[in-house]
């Protein structure tokens, strides 16, 4: 994998599916990087920080990226439920 550039990114977050039957979990993305994997083939991923800068969609359990303001809904709708 190469990185072709870099985006700082605000309000969006990665969101991991935890097996405790909490739900899942949300952790704050710091970038975006456009990407060229060893095929040629290019996208952009997400990449969080806190104790290491980790690219988040190669976890196992990684679902996807979601907006802030749909990450409050999302939390809500848990709630209701």
């Amino acid at each position: 994998m190469k990185i072709i550039q870099i985006m700082p990114i605000a309000n969006w977050y990665a969101v991991y599916e935890i097996d405790d039957g909490n739900g899942p979990i949300a952790t704050l993305l710091v970038c975006l990087a456009l990407i060229e994997d060893l095929d040629g083939s290019q996208k952009i991923v997400g990449f969080s920080g806190g104790d290491k800068f980790t690219r988040t969609d190669t976890q196992d359990n990684f679902i996807g990226y979601i907006h802030e303001n749909e990450l409050q809904n999302m939390m809500v709708e848990e709630v209701e439920e």
